[in-house]
C-alpha cells in the first residue's frame, strides 16, 4: 500500500488558512480561500492530486467540528469543486484542433485522444488522412 501523499508546507499554509474560515464553503471569502488551496496544489504539488486525497485530511480535521449530515455534504461538495477544478487546469488551451494552424501540433493532439477503454481513438491513417485534409 503506498503512503497518502503529504501537503508541501506551502500548500498546508493555504489548507490551514481555508480551514480557519467559519464556513468553509459558505460564503464567497471562504470559498476564495478554498479555491487559492486548490490552486497551490495544482501549482505546488509535484504530483497530481485528486479530491480523494484531500478527502481523508477533511474528515480527519473536520471532526467534531460539524454534524455528521452536514459535514459529509460539505466534505462532499469540498471533494467535488477540488476534482472540478484540477480537471478544468488539465484542459489543453488554445486547442490545436481549433485553431488548425500548425499541423504537428493537430497532429499530436489527435493521436492524444483516448477512448474509454484507453486505446487511441485515431489510427495513424486517420491522423495523416485529417492532415492531408486541411493543410495541404
Amino acid at each position: 500500500m503506498s503512503e497518502r501523499l503529504r501537503m508541501t508546507p506551502l500548500m498546508h499554509k493555504y489548507y490551514t488558512h481555508w480551514l480557519n474560515t467559519e464556513t468553509l464553503l459558505g460564503n464567497p471569502r471562504d470559498a476564495d480561500r478554498f479555491y487559492q488551496f486548490v490552486k497551490a496544489c495544482i501549482r505546488y504539488g509535484r504530483k497530481r492530486r485528486s479530491g480523494s486525497w484531500l478527502r481523508s485530511f477533511l474528515e480527519t480535521d473536520l471532526k467534531g467540528r460539524f454534524c455528521d449530515d452536514y459535514l459529509e455534504q460539505l466534505i462532499s461538495d469540498a471533494v467535488s469543486i477540488f476534482d472540478h477544478i484540477a480537471e478544468y487546469e488539465d484542459v489543453v488551451f488554445p486547442d490545436p484542433m481549433v485553431h488548425l494552424t500548425n499541423p504537428p501540433s493537430v497532429s499530436a493532439a489527435m493521436s492524444l485522444i483516448k477512448k474509454p477503454d484507453g486505446t487511441r481513438f485515431y489510427t495513424d491513417q486517420e491522423i495523416e488522412a485529417f492532415i492531408q485534409q486541411h493543410f495541404k
